[in-house]
């Protein structure tokens, strides 16, 4: 992975062929600690792409939910996301299930997440595009 800067506290990795950013680092505009996990209790709106502190030629029209949750809990000791896909319309939640969650922990799961809704979002996670 190539380190294309740091802005903001954070710093942004490319894979060589210029396709995947990952967060890693303290992220001031989304108020999340050093590990770069988004937490959306802390949260006072939806997470979007609009708010990913890079300009706009970088700004990603979708990204990727790695769940951040022990593979070993048992599924009632894991929340849930509550997310739009991308193609779905502004009014649709799409729900991102415990056992869905478990399956993909520590692996980005193969939605194409346009936001995250704060309301009913219970579980952390972390973001790839």
């Amino acid at each position: 992975m190539e380190n294309k800067g740091i802005n903001a506290g954070r710093t942004v990795m490319v894979d060589p062929h210029g396709f995947t950013t990952v967060f890693f680092g303290t992220d001031s505009w989304i108020g999340e600690g050093g590990s770069g996990v988004v937490d959306m209790s802390g949260r006072s709106a939806d997470f979007e792409p609009s708010q990913f502190g890079v300009g706009s030629s970088r700004r990603p029209d979708y990204f990727y939910i790695i769940p951040e949750v022990d593979p070993q809990a048992a599924v009632g000791d894991v929340g849930v996301i509550k997310v739009q896909l991308a193609g779905q319309a502004e009014d649709e939640v799409f729900t991102m299930t415990a056992n869905q969650l478990l399956a993909w922990a520590g692996a980005p799961m193969p939605y194409r997440v346009k936001r995250v809704y704060k309301t009913g979002t219970t579980q952390t996670f972390s973001i790839v595009w």
